[in-house]
């Protein structure tokens, strides 16, 4: 299912209303950092025995012997993913996977092996899931080697995907809706959700909460997956990371408890007038000041067909060189970003 979600994000037009539904609660913060240690699972670890054609298959539930809670459920069994996530209480969202990890087209290659351990004691327990010496569906070498675990913390029920050794140049992977689009790969990095403490079933009544790079930082934000599939070049673009997470690298994610987060993406950060507009000219009337703010528009295919700083709370766009169509605006600042259609007729 996350290759037919990203498929879908790539190949729909655009249609539906700017922001569609209210944006879903997030019920995590999630930090991001750098230059950690990575080191393998011990040699207790309990491999999984896929198949070896086990591309897109789950195993069976593996019991959590820890306390351990999901969106607020307690979890008691967790089935693992080929694709990079886990199930909870054997309740799948058809193939998505709750915690989606580090998601991509792996591939076994003769060579993969994703195990599992429980460390620490009693209260502060890690229960660990390593994918390790993956490699990639898309490969036609066979030398691509992707490393990457998730744990899961007893202690405060917060969710790490840490990423190890890879061999992977970032070239290979697709960094806008365009990339996608020509067949590079999409890593996704997120959890699944719905509202309510429970655990989803329904992927039309789910959530997505992702994870991006955009280059100097990493931001966050939620999106309905049936707004996705209704308008997808507004929500898609936040669905690709961008590359793999270099060796070192953690996104934590954990319940809220009112810290400090990475930056936000807000869909309701400005005001758009007129749109549509007959002669190609939009003003934007930002709700707030951003700091080193820059404005984007894209095509439908992805690419930025316009840039400029937005130094004030109002600015104005203007493509009145471009078609007559449908475009992306995104604002980007330092703790923010937001995202709008624009449409010139």
């Amino acid at each position: 299912m996350k290759k037919t979600i990203l498929l879908v994000a790539g190949l729909l037009a655009l249609a539906g209303s700017m922001y569609g539904q209210t944006p879903p609660e997030r019920r995590y913060d999630v930090t991001f950092s750098s230059g950690n240690t990575y080191e393998s699972l011990g040699a207790g670890a309990t491999e999984i025995p896929f198949d070896a054609n086990w591309t897109d298959t789950v195993s069976g539930p593996v019991n959590l012997v820890m306390g351990f809670r999901y969106q607020n459920t307690p979890v008691n069994t967790i089935s693992i993913e080929s694709l990079g996530g886990l199930t909870m209480n054997s309740t799948p969202l058809d193939g998505l996977g709750h915690i989606m990890g580090i998601a991509m087209e792996y591939a076994s290659k003769g060579r993969a092996k994703i195990s599992y351990e429980l460390t620490g004691s009693a209260g502060s327990r890690i229960f660990k899931v390593e994918y390790k010496n993956m490699g990639r569906e898309n490969d036609a070498t066979g030398n691509d080697t992707l490393n990457y675990q998730i744990w899961l913390h007893e202690a405060d029920n917060a969710i790490e995907y840490r990423a190890g050794y890879n061999n992977v140049p970032d070239t290979v992977f697709a960094q806008l809706i365009s990339d996608l689009m020509s067949g590079k790969d999409v890593v996704t990095i997120g959890l699944a959700g719905n509202n309510g403490d429970s655990l989803g079933t329904d992927l039309d009544a789910s959530f997505m909460h992702v994870v991006k790079d955009m280059g100097s930082q990493v931001f966050d934000t939620a999106f309905w997956i049936s707004d996705l599939e209704s308008n997808p070049l507004l929500y898609a673009d936040y669905l690709i990371y961008g590359t793999y997470p270099a060796e070192g690298s953690v996104i934590r994610f954990a319940p809220k408890t009112g810290g400090v987060n990475i930056g936000k993406i807000d869909f309701n950060l400005a005001t758009v007038y007129p749109n549509p507009s007959s002669n190609g000219r939009f003003n934007i009337q930002l709700k707030e000041q951003l700091q080193d703010a820059r404005l984007m528009v894209y095509d439908i295919t992805g690419k930025v067909v316009y840039s400029q700083e937005v130094k004030g709370q109002s600015t104005i766009i203007d493509l009145s060189h471009l078609s007559t169509g449908q475009y992306i605006g995104k604002l980007l600042s330092k703790t923010k970003t937001g995202v709008f259609k624009l449409v010139k007729e």
